[in-house]
């Protein structure tokens, strides 16, 4: 079958049949051969099992790790899916809902506007049908998926048909929605609510989306267009979430080996973020028991504060710090043209054209000053092989996929976070949060790109990756595997100072290579060793973000540039009822140097622990799955330079002050990586019955984290459990969901590492779904 669209396969008779992740076996006829009369046949398919509808059985194949469609039961590395049927059907808002979907993924808040999952125990990389999302490192947009179709998530870094990343603890891939060749067709969503307990009652949150497609020229030219647009006010006071999207595909097949697809993603974004609740301690984590009080100086022109006369107050998740008059706008603009071009049967080669295009502005009374124009440019080409042959009574497949890859990114950024103390301001005072009812913060708000001269950081810098890469997959007899990569990549990297007048430029070779080895004792069981090295751009930010040293010694840092990741993975995959149960387990080991700025060293992060989950759904009616991880994850021989929040604690009279001035350290040591749980459980279930009514259910659970490096602060254990029904037939879909039903006090950090806010989830809430069909 020569299937080189993304939505259908090419059939012998020149017809497309759309495609499926539902569950299915193949067997292939001999390779293809040509004719006296130079005709082709093409090979034929017999599918002898039927697809069971709505599959969430991890079946479908996938290239997000070796570059050449492999499933995940037999890719060498820890993949879960998320597939079309669970993107469509399960309501996922935002980043934290995909914790239901694979072990090792965390909540966390991220200014509830968080692109870059966190996985195994750090921040994880984000790409878009392969090539890296730019605007996801810089956290600062709401989430939409109206471009999205699929997502695998992957547990470790990127292998070298990727290349270099600032984040290798894992990553999403998100697949984007593809077009329609059988029909026109499409459908409205309406989601609204919700209805909140814990004294706010409902507030508006409507997402309508505008979903259709079909062919334009039959079996040659098809497109999908789809529309979204929120408003929504949060359940955090003051905080609003509003956007505009559009997302548009087209594929062309001219003939059968050739396929040329391209989409556009555009997305307009105003919103007020939560920077959460501040002055936590031990007795708000229990209790809901906030210190309420005015900040003083503790002497004249002193950043360090006391509270004076400390009142225990109690406070609600909905009360949090939120400047309604300091909106935050973005744009991002994203678009893919992928050439696919069958040379022969074993040979075929990928060109992929990429575009990204982001502009964010933020501007905050509470000392919160950001101006971003970024530009992202990748043209990757790959040679991609898939041969048969035997040596002796040996049967070898071999796989390859090597190419060319040259990245261009470019950043202009101003920004400040040190000219206020949010532990300054008392959440229970009434006041709004502005230059008045803060001390330390601006007498007047920023203009955008309008940079005061004292202003932390302004960079103009660019990046220019190429990279050489080549991955071996070789196959023998079915039972033995392995796979093989390796990757060089040129970082030529030049950044400018506009307020100083500094620059300085230079290059980079960041190596990495991955190696796995496969072995299948059993049809039904395959076991595997990893082995995963590579060096990667250590600056948080993530591409094209290079700062000089200091204000003294403006250069380049040659250790933002070598910053080693190292992965050691030993798992086994059981298909244990053919078809129906898959389960997998994998014990890992992962290292990433973290670069120090305050002591100019990179010093290990270290992650261990067990991955595993279960896919279960025996027919049309029920599915079901269950993930757990264990990790352990410390920082190796370092030294913390935070804030007092973090060493002495939030008491009343324990002076406090701005983390960015006082920088009050601990003794170097190993300390447990904060707000990284160390056991994470997360599970899903859903049974539908023939007259299309149904219900589902999600859990997750997590054990206790520290909110600092002393483990001054823990959050508790806790849990969230969701239950929804539906009314799903061919035309329309009918659907509420009944979240955290046992209407639990669950927190999540606000950002990374030892922080001093803390968000509270929603307690109890409603929220509805409307679908209808055309």
């Amino acid at each position: 079958m020569l299937a080189w669209g993304l939505t259908g396969a090419w059939a012998a008779d020149g017809s497309t049949t759309s495609t499926s992740s539902a569950t299915t076996t193949s067997t292939k006829s001999s390779s293809t051969t040509k004719t006296k009369s130079n005709s082709t046949t093409l090979d034929t398919v017999v599918v002898s099992d039927s697809a069971i509808e709505g599959s969430i059985l991890p079946t479908a194949p996938s290239s997000t790790i070796y570059g050449i469609d492999t499933t995940p039961q037999d890719t060498p590395r820890t993949i879960n899916q998320i597939t079309k049927d669970q993107f469509e059907n399960t309501n996922i808002q935002g980043l934290n809902d995909q914790v239901y979907y694979a072990p090792n993924v965390t909540q966390w808040g991220g200014g509830l506007v968080s692109q870059s999952p966190i996985i195994r125990g750090q921040g994880g990389a984000v790409y878009t049908n392969g090539i890296i999302n730019a605007a996801a490192y810089q956290e600062s947009i709401p989430y939409s998926g109206n471009a999205y179709e699929s997502a695998d998530i992957v547990s470790g870094p990127a292998t070298v048909i990727y290349g270099p990343s600032p984040y290798t603890s894992g990553y999403v891939n998100y697949t984007t929605k593809q077009p329609y060749f059988d029909k026109f067709q499409g459908s409205i969503t309406l989601d609204f609510g919700k209805w909140v307990s814990g004294g706010q009652g409902g507030h508006p949150d409507f997402t309508q989306t505008l979903d259709f497609g079909g062919p334009i020229i039959k079996d040659e030219l098809a497109y999908r267009v789809s529309l979204q647009k929120k408003e929504a006010d949060s359940y955090y006071d003051g905080a609003t979430n509003n956007f505009d999207n559009v997302y548009t595909a087209l594929t062309w097949i001219p003939n059968k080996d050739v396929t040329i697809d391209w989409n556009l993603d555009y997305g307009s974004y105003s919103y007020a973020e939560s920077s959460g609740i501040n002055r936590v301690n031990q007795e708000l984590l229990d209790h809901g028991t906030y210190l309420s009080g005015t900040a003083v100086s503790v002497s004249p022109g002193s950043e360090l504060y006391t509270i004076q006369n400390p009142v225990k107050q109690k406070i609600y998740g909905y009360e949090t710090l939120v400047n309604p008059d300091s909106p935050y706008y973005a744009v991002d603009v994203n678009s893919q043209l992928k050439t696919t071009v069958r040379i022969d049967d074993e040979f075929k080669v990928v060109n992929t054209t990429a575009f990204e295009h982001f502009n964010d502005h933020k501007v905050d009374y509470v000392g919160f000053y950001k101006y971003l124009d970024s530009n992202y440019l990748e043209n990757k080409t790959e040679f991609q092989t898939d041969k048969k042959y035997n040596v002796g009574q040996l049967d070898i497949e071999h796989q390859a996929d090597s190419g060319l890859d040259v990245r261009y990114e470019q950043v202009d950024v101003d920004w400040d976070i040190s000219l206020a103390d949010l532990q300054a301001y008392d959440l229970k005072s009434g006041l709004p949060i502005n230059s008045t009812s803060i001390q330390g913060a601006p007498t007047t708000p920023y203009s955008y790109h309008n940079t005061p001269a004292n202003i932390g950081s302004t960079y103009e810098s660019t990046d220019v990756i190429t990279g050489l890469f080549t991955q071996h997959n070789f196959k023998f007899d079915d039972q033995w595997a392995f796979t093989s990569g390796y990757r060089e990549d040129v970082y030529a990297v030049s950044v400018y100072d506009p307020l100083t007048g500094a620059s300085d430029s230079s290059a980079f070779l960041l190596p990495s290579l991955n190696e796995s080895l496969s072995y299948k004792p059993v049809p039904w069981v395959t076991t595997y060793l990893t082995f995963d090295y590579s060096q990667n751009h250590n600056i948080d930010g993530g591409p094209g973000w290079n700062y000089l040293t200091s204000a003294s010694n403006e250069t380049l840092n040659p250790k933002s540039y070598h910053s080693d990741s190292l992965l050691y993975e030993a798992g086994a995959k059981f298909e244990l009822i053919k078809n129906k149960l898959f389960a997998n387990i994998a014990g890992f080991y992962q290292e990433r140097q973290q670069y120090d700025s305050f002591t100019n060293s990179l010093n290990p992060l270290e992650v261990h622990g067990i991955d595993t989950s279960l896919r279960y759904q025996p027919d049309n009616h029920f599915s079901t799955g269950v993930n757990f991880s264990w990790q352990n994850a410390h920082y190796i021989d370092y030294n913390p330079q935070v804030g007092s929040f973090n060493g002495n604690g939030m008491d009343g009279s324990t002076p406090f002050g701005n983390i960015y001035v006082t920088n009050i350290g601990h003794a170097r040591g190993d300390y447990r990586v904060p707000w990284v749980p160390m056991y994470n459980t997360s599970a899903f279930a859903q049974y539908k019955f023939d007259n299309g009514f149904g219900f589902s259910t999600k859990l997750w659970a997590t054990s206790s984290q520290n909110l600092d490096y002393t483990g001054l602060y823990k959050i508790r254990p806790q849990y969230s459990l969701d239950f929804g029904a539906f009314y799903d037939k061919k035309q329309w879909r009918f659907q509420i969901d009944f979240l955290n039903v046992t209407d639990e006090r669950n927190y999540i950090p606000v950002y990374g590492g030892a922080v001093d806010t803390v968000t509270q989830l929603e307690p109890f809430a409603i929220q509805g779904r409307i679908v209808y069909r055309f």
